[in-house]
């Protein structure tokens, strides 16, 4: 009897340990809304998700507010048994990603703190990638490039792993 208890337990806590570890390794995509302001000054938006903070800083001018969504998501890359963390802000209206944007930013930076970026890339008008030339992409952020940015802005996105990361960590 003891012996059946023991295999019931052993599968038991085998069941319990399987189901965690997928859960741990399911992709995630959180949202929140920023209003971005052409105030002319700098302001920020920011997403935090697993102890990986996404922010957004910016300034801009003309036109009246607009309501961008700021996304964190998380995906388990199997091939290298890591989490990739992706951050993008859009202009975002009636549901629609990608609606053009009217306002003029004078420059912008997207940094994520907790992670090292391995990718990034800004888009402007109609969603075409800006030129190299327009922003720089260094370890932990992307951002304008002064007197080579257009000041025409609709997405930046940054793709980021988390150092040493190993999956059984979340």
């Amino acid at each position: 009897m003891c012996n059946k208890i023991f295999i019931l337990f052993q599968i038991f806590i085998y069941l319990f340990l399987t189901v965690n570890c997928k859960l741990a390794q399911e992709d995630t995509e959180e949202t929140t809304e920023c209003d971005i302001k052409p105030e002319n000054t700098p302001l920020s938006c920011e997403k935090e998700l697993d102890d990986i903070d996404c922010i957004f800083d910016y300034v801009a001018a003309g036109g009246t507010n607009e309501m961008w969504s700021l996304k964190m998501s998380r995906n388990f890359e199997e091939s290298t048994g890591k989490y990739k963390y992706t951050c993008t802000v859009e202009r975002e209206t009636h549901g629609k990603m990608g609606t053009p944007s009217y306002l003029f930013f004078a420059k912008f930076k997207m940094r994520i703190e907790g992670a090292e970026v391995e990718g990034g890339e800004a888009f402007g008008e109609k969603m075409k990638s800006l030129k190299p030339k327009e922003y720089k992409l260094d370890k932990n952020s992307i951002s304008s490039v002064d007197g080579q940015f257009s000041s025409v802005l609709d997405k930046v996105t940054l793709t980021a792993v988390k150092k040493d990361e190993d999956k059984e960590e979340l």
